[in-house]
């Protein structure tokens, strides 16, 4: 194994597997691994009511996320308390002390 001399930046890692491949080749090898677990009866297929419910469980979940997100950074002024922290003071109104 052979090392980067001191004070040189580390090289990054190289790929490994399917990250080596290029995109067609990888396309190649998982099609035809499909269709392998497709002849031996062990894919599965979802029909579209299986697929149309897996479609809303996972919206729900997103939505439930982005509710419990919205709660956390909503913040409830009072208004009326804010309009009276602003106003100026009597004592200041008339510049008198």
């Amino acid at each position: 194994m052979t090392t980067a001399p001191p004070g040189s930046p580390p090289k990054p890692p190289r790929k490994r597997g399917f990250a080596a491949l290029d995109a067609h080749a990888r396309s190649l090898i998982s099609a035809s691994g499909g269709r392998a677990a497709h002849a031996q009866g062990v894919a599965h297929r979802f029909d579209s009511a299986e697929g149309r419910s897996a479609a809303d469980t996972r919206y729900r979940k997103l939505k439930e996320a982005s509710d419990v997100k919205a709660s956390h950074t909503d913040i409830d002024i009072d208004t009326d308390t804010a309009a009276d922290n602003d106003a100026p003071t009597d004592k200041a109104a008339d510049g008198s002390d």
